[in-house]
């Protein structure tokens, strides 16, 4: 864990915008594709300071990483600590979610292959609960601007549920079914057709309260 300063992440901010405006300009991003492959990290860059210029500077700041933690960064504010998960993609591209600590992965993904999704439903509904964040933040990478969508743990899982009914086929060909069950995990990938309609409604940081 590392505890960020107000100077730090107006550093941090500095040195994105830079980014930004040498790839508008630079021939080498539309032939190499590099906006998406650096959207990860500007996606997350990005968040962190749309959070910092929302919660303000009387917050204490403290950024783990998803792959320490549930939750990348923790923010605390009169007394009260927060978390945060932040997931990026580039522009018009999807969402990748995990979940870890699945139990009988066999005979989920068996059931989803026989159209029976209710187990799957509950399981990704436990795992969920369990983890500890308290908001998800999505964030669209554009080089002009960003796009930042705010969801509670419950409007995460409404995503996931409203995906899934369009996601899960009793076929077995995987380009169908956009989602991955492994042994011990769950990986979903929750793609702007499938799941637009629902984020555009969860653009609101205001609803991130520290009581």
């Amino acid at each position: 864990m590392v505890q960020l300063t107000s100077d730090e992440i107006i550093e941090l901010e500095i040195i994105l915008n830079n980014i930004r405006n040498e790839l508008k300009i630079s021939k080498l991003n539309e032939k190499l594709g590099l906006t998406e492959k650096i959207a990860g990290f500007l996606g997350e860059g990005l968040a962190l300071v749309e959070l910092y210029n929302y919660v303000g500077t009387n917050a204490e700041y403290n950024w783990y990483g998803g792959r320490k933690k549930d939750y990348d960064i923790e923010i605390k504010k009169n007394g009260v600590s927060k978390t945060f998960q932040i997931k990026s993609s580039k522009e018009n591209y999807a969402f990748s979610i995990g979940f870890k600590k699945l139990r009988n992965s066999s005979s989920l993904k068996q059931g989803l292959r026989n159209g029976e999704n209710k187990p799957f439903f509950r399981e990704i509904k436990r795992i969920n609960d369990e983890k500890k964040v308290d908001y998800y933040i999505f964030s669209r990478v554009k080089l002009n601007d960003c796009v930042f969508y705010v969801l509670t743990s419950d409007e995460l899982f409404d995503v996931i549920e409203f995906a899934s009914k369009k996601y899960i086929s009793t076929r077995k060909n995987k380009s169908t079914n956009n989602f991955g069950i492994k042994k011990g995990g769950i990986r979903m990938i929750l793609k702007p057709n499938d799941v637009g309609e629902k984020l555009e409604s969860l653009k609101k940081l205001e609803k991130i309260q520290f009581k």
